[in-house]
Formats: structure tokens, C-alpha cells, sequence
């Protein structure tokens, strides 16, 4: 069994919905269409966004 680590349209909602800010949301459209391996490699990669703090105080909505 594989499993994938993608943001979709629904993780966007959510967050919008829990007040991340528009320019974290924009941060991570850098990532919207990639996929990643393993939630590690995807957490790493967000940590590294400019408005990391912000996004990772959510980070229950990413995985």
C-alpha cells in the first residue's frame, strides 16, 4: 500500500477556515501540485516557506 502526501483544494478550504492568512496560503501553493513520499518530506518542505510558523500551527489540516 502506498501513501501519498498531496495538498488539495479541501486543505485549502480548511485552513482558510481556521484564518491562515493569505500569503501562507499562497507559500503553499508552491507545493500544490507536487507529490511527496512520506509526510517527513512533505513537513520538511513546508517548514521551509517563508510563513512555515503560521502554516505548521495547523499542521493536523496538512496530513
Amino acid at each position: 500500500m502506498f501513501v501519498t502526501y498531496k495538498l488539495s483544494e479541501k486543505s485549502f478550504k480548511n485552513l482558510r477556515k481556521k484564518g491562515v492568512s493569505d500569503v501562507a496560503l499562497n507559500d503553499l501553493t508552491e507545493l500544490e501540485n507536487r507529490v511527496f513520499p512520506n509526510s517527513y518530506i512533505f513537513l520538511s518542505r513546508v517548514r521551509k516557506l517563508p510563513q512555515a510558523e503560521e502554516i505548521m500551527k495547523n499542521e493536523a489540516d496538512l496530513l
